[in-house]
């Protein structure tokens, strides 16, 4: 809701670092607000994306087929992003 907010006032693109910490199942819905807030090089980190390594193990990793909307998969949507500028939490 605060992110709508800040978007509906005009502060698009005016943040340097944005932290995610909600439902995980959601995470690909809040991923595109905060991208419209965040200006280019900024920085958008997400609670618990590594819980027990399961994020960073390519077994684990739901890729999507050709044609399918990458909207769904929020690890698609973060990958297109910079995907040689992962930087993992510890």
């Amino acid at each position: 809701k605060l992110l709508l907010q800040r978007m509906a006032q005009g502060e698009e693109c005016t943040y340097d670092f944005a932290f995610v910490d909600a439902d995980k199942k959601n995470y690909n819905h809040y991923h595109k607000r905060p991208m419209k807030l965040v200006r280019v090089g900024g920085l958008i980190a997400y609670d618990n994306t590594l819980w027990h390594g399961s994020v960073a193990e390519p077994e684990t990793l739901t890729i999507s087929k050709p044609g399918e909307d990458p909207h769904e998969n929020f690890i698609d949507q973060v990958r297109r992003l910079q995907p040689h500028r992962f930087v993992p939490a510890t």
